[in-house]
């Protein structure tokens, strides 16, 4: 009987609907599921304040931050992106972090964070009728989130590019977004 529940609390835990959503500064986020997320991405890593975050939200759109909640507002993946402007007159943005709550992986919500966050910033492209030049990294030192990273991007039509750098063999991934012809 008590395998039963278990199994039955599972499956509506995975029927659970998750919204994606990008912050904004003035509303409403869960700063704990956000640091524990952050944290979760190593030990170099440092929870952020509310004022930084708000702070770092009001300097849109040149930073996308995402969240994936649960409709009780709870935070169980986070996707942050800088986006900035480069010399050649174009713009670069870098994929800062992916990280999805262990309870709720293996649901797509990090190829619906990553696909979101591409959205999002070729609206930026578009506004700006500027070029980006998407770079995401991957770890190989973390195998499975290495392999599901490397799917992920392929899929979305980032390219490999360079060869794996550092002592965790860090790859690099390019998208290139052109804005549409003008009339």
């Amino acid at each position: 009987m008590n395998r039963l529940l278990v199994w039955e609390a599972r499956m509506q835990k995975k029927e659970e609907e998750i919204q994606i959503r990008r912050l904004t500064p003035d509303g409403p986020f869960d700063l704990d599921g956000i640091n524990r997320l952050i944290l979760s991405l190593g030990p170099d890593r440092e929870p952020m304040s509310e004022d930084g975050l708000r702070g770092l939200l009001r300097q849109q759109p040149m930073h996308v931050f995402l969240v994936a909640e649960t409709s009780e507002g709870q935070c169980v993946g986070t996707r942050y992106m800088v986006v900035a402007e480069t010399p050649g007159g174009g713009l670069f943005a870098y994929g800062g972090w992916l990280a999805v709550d262990p309870a709720y992986r293996r649901r797509g919500i990090a190829e619906r964070l990553l696909r979101t966050g591409v959205a999002l910033t070729k609206d930026i492209c578009e506004a700006r009728r500027q070029r980006v030049f998407l770079l995401g990294t991957s770890n190989a030192t973390r195998a499975p989130m290495h392999a599901l990273m490397e799917k992920m991007f392929h899929d979305i039509g980032y390219e490999h590019v360079g060869e794996p750098c550092g002592e965790r063999g860090v790859h690099t991934y390019r998208l290139v977004l052109r804005p549409p012809p003008q009339d």
